[in-house]
């Protein structure tokens, strides 16, 4: 094709140098199905454009999605931003911003899904002026599904959220669970001993509510862009033809559901080709509660003509805005429900666009921001993905900032709920970016990830989340310092999902909404897991109770569609402690300094110790009972023992009982009494001496050498003395 179509622009080449000729040009080429086919040019016919490839083909001719590249990166330009000049449109240096080339799935509308040629595009007529544009525009970036995204719907879900506290919840000091009003919420967090266990605890966290009819209008907008009309590997029917079944049964279930207190509008967007064109968002059904009225609006979408292919998904949010705002909007609840398989490549222009509406940085960054008022906007007008907004400077000055499409939907979005909108977004085979995209235009953990098979799944979902006085809850629980869960196996709940995080001691639970039955109409959720000590616990004595978690917080949307954030009470408990201390007496009974190591062993688990260190706490999880307490022998020390001031060797450990106080003590024996005899030598000067005459007297002594008693008199033989004892 594209060597037919340079012979071609040759001749008209040729034609053109030669003057006014009528001429006819036969080409061949292949067809979609790769079938010759022949066209003749004529002087009243334009050529194809070139480069430009054939609905539903690829640059090979072949049939298939051409696959998305990111344009190319500008080069970079001189920093700093100069004023602007009067430029306010075209491209840098005289160069057209790069667009992804080649052309989506195209052709006249259809009523069904069935009704497109989706083996080779839409048969041609010949081609119309919607068809060729007078402004290549770039394609909607839409990803050919993966084998690995059919099945159950994936979901998106943020751990945190901003929020006030709703005034919805209530203090569950006060109120009971049967007392809860409609719409009232009660949080509870319990710690409760494990039987036969000491310093374990099983928390649960129970999260109920009482569902409250509340006024509620619901705008479903659905994507029918070309690429809705693509084929699903492996299944028999198109994109749009799953989105119009899951759009049918969320209105049938939420209808249901409340049907006098409920109104929904069904509004589809697409995007124009050329710029400049408005807003192609089509309210389809006004709001109502006549399901038959809203499924024929759901039946007759269909995708979107080659003049309308491209993915304008900030016209779909305007649209509902339009209709939310209008008088026949007066419910206390309002929400989109935003349905889109592809990235945006649509969006509107900004009024007088400046500097100051665009990111900073290279040129690949020079993007519109993500945060644009809605003034900001020209909601009559719209424009390409990468267009050229802005040029200022001049010269090697000079520098130029463009369209982002998604940053637009992206705005769109929060100018949506800055003005009490909440937002859902579903994507089905949305890719990365165009994921990444729906995440930040709704609220947090109202974005999910879909395949065909799974969205009918989301659509209930969200379905009921509307009605719950609690939905997209997203609970954070960190253990407190000294408290971990040993066991994850001992996490168990109702609904939702939860994962621990060992590193941090962080338990994260979320849940969709309140599916369990309680007493009369009330629902719940509820998590139970079990905790213990650890040597970390902090040690404190008498009945000082401990924190067992850190503030917990619930970042969830209330009965009337706040983004909130409420804590759950903290649970405080009182660990048993078991101390060890060591005494050292003297043998007189009095405390000595000592060095020596005592090894005390208790329930088989030996502890060395010296009469030196600090007093040794114990910080473990026990079995319920008495324990011994018991010390290696030593000859040379006389061995008591007493617990909490008693005499006794037994410690008595029991759920929330008292602290064990082990003090072990060691008193150094006395010297045992032994027979000496003591002597002595007697002598003079000059003279030998007599037999007894001399007496000798001993006396007893103290330590530091002060006289006592008189204990022996002798007398000398000869020249010596005995005491004999």
């Amino acid at each position: 094709m594209k060597t037919s179509i340079k012979n071609i622009a040759i001749v008209m080449a040729m034609v053109l140098i030669m003057g006014s000729v009528s001429i006819g040009v036969r080409t061949e080429a292949l067809t979609p199905n790769n079938e010759p086919s022949t066209e003749t040019l004529g002087s009243g016919q334009e050529p194809a454009e070139p480069g430009a490839l054939e609905p539903g083909q690829n640059e090979s001719g072949q049939n298939g999605e051409t696959e998305y590249q990111p344009p190319e990166q500008y080069p970079e330009e001189p920093p700093g931003d100069p004023e602007p000049t009067a430029s306010t449109g075209g491209a840098p240096d005289g160069q057209t911003p790069t667009e992804p080339s080649g052309s989506e799935l195209s052709g006249p509308e259809a009523t069904d899904p069935g009704d497109l040629n989706l083996d080779g595009g839409p048969e041609s007529d010949g081609g119309s002026e919607d068809d060729n544009p007078g402004e290549t525009f770039a394609e909607e970036y839409a990803e050919q599904p993966a084998p690995w995204m059919f099945g159950n719907a994936r979901r998106s879900m943020s751990l945190l959220s901003s929020g006030t506290p709703s005034a919805k919840v209530v203090d569950p000091n006060v109120v009971s669970e049967g007392q809860l009003a409609p719409g009232q919420v009660r949080m509870t967090k319990t710690a409760a001993p494990v039987a036969g266990k000491v310093n374990t605890w099983d928390i649960t966290l129970r999260v109920a509510g009482r569902p409250q009819l509340v006024t509620s209008d619901i705008v479903v907008v659905i994507d029918v862009s070309g690429s809705m009309g693509y084929a699903i590997d492996g299944m028999p029917n198109d994109r749009l033809y799953y989105a119009k079944e899951a759009a049918r049964n969320f209105v049938t279930t939420v209808l249901a559901a409340d049907p006098q207190n409920t109104k929904i509008s069904i509004v589809s967007f697409s995007g124009y080709n050329s710029s400049g064109s408005g807003n192609t968002a089509t309210i389809r059904q006004g709001l109502t509660n006549d399901k038959d009225a809203l499924h024929l609006a759901i039946n007759d979408l269909s995708v979107a003509g080659s003049s309308t292919q491209y993915t304008h998904t900030q016209s779909g949010i305007a649209k509902a805005r339009e209709v939310l705002a209008s008088a026949s909007s007066t419910a206390m609840k309002k929400t989109i429900v935003l349905f889109s398989d592809g990235l945006p490549n649509r969006n509107f222009s900004i009024n007088t666009p400046v500097v100051a509406d665009f990111y900073s940085g290279n040129q690949s960054q020079r993007l519109s921001r993500k945060d644009l008022a809605e003034s900001r906007f020209n909601c009559g007008d719209s424009v390409s993905d990468n267009a050229t907004a802005l040029t200022v400077g001049t010269g090697q000055n000079r520098v130029s900032y463009y369209y982002s499409s998604p940053n637009s939907a992206i705005a769109e979005g929060a100018i949506a709920r800055g003005k009490g909108y909440t937002v859902y977004a579903i994507g089905m085979y949305a890719g990365t970016d165009g994921q990444q995209t729906l995440y930040e235009i709704a609220d947090l953990g109202k974005s999910y990830a879909s395949d065909a098979a799974g969205l009918n799944a989301v659509f209930q979902q969200i379905a009921g989340q509307l009605g719950s006085p609690v939905s997209t809850a997203s609970i954070t629980d960190p253990m407190a310092s000294g408290f971990i869960i040993a066991d994850t196996g001992t996490i168990s709940k109702t609904g939702g999902t939860t994962t621990y995080d060992a590193n941090t001691n962080t338990l994260s639970w979320n849940f969709p909404l309140l599916t369990q039955s309680g007493a009369g109409d009330i629902k719940y959720e509820q998590l139970t897991y079990r905790i213990v000590i650890t040597e970390n616990t902090p040690y404190v004595t008498g009945n000082t109770l401990l924190p067992t978690n850190g503030t917990t917080p619930m970042s969830f949307t209330d009965v009337e569609g706040k983004a909130s954030v409420n804590n759950f009470p903290i649970p405080q408990v009182d660990p048993v402690f078991v101390t060890l201390d060591k005494v050292v007496l003297d043998s007189s009974g009095n405390p000595i300094s000592s060095t020596k190591d005592f090894t005390i062993t208790i329930d088989n688990v030996n502890y060395v110790i010296k009469a030196d260190d600090p007093i040794k706490v114990i910080k473990k999880v026990w079995n319920v009972g008495n324990y011994l307490v018991s010390e290696t022998a030593d000859p040379n020390y006389i061995t008591s023992y007493m617990v909490n001031s008693v005499a006794t060797q037994q410690l008595s450990l029991a759920q929330a009982g008292a602290d064990q106080n082990a003090v072990v003590t060691n008193k150094m024996r006395p010297p045992s009494a032994v027979d000496v005899d003591i002597e002595g030598e007697k002598t003079l000067t000059g003279r030998a001496l007599a037999d007894e005459e001399f007496e000798f007297k001993l006396y007893s002594s103290t330590a530091s050498g002060t006289e006592g008693a008189l204990l022996d008199t002798v007398k000398n033989i000869g020249g010596g003395f005995t005491f004999e004892r």
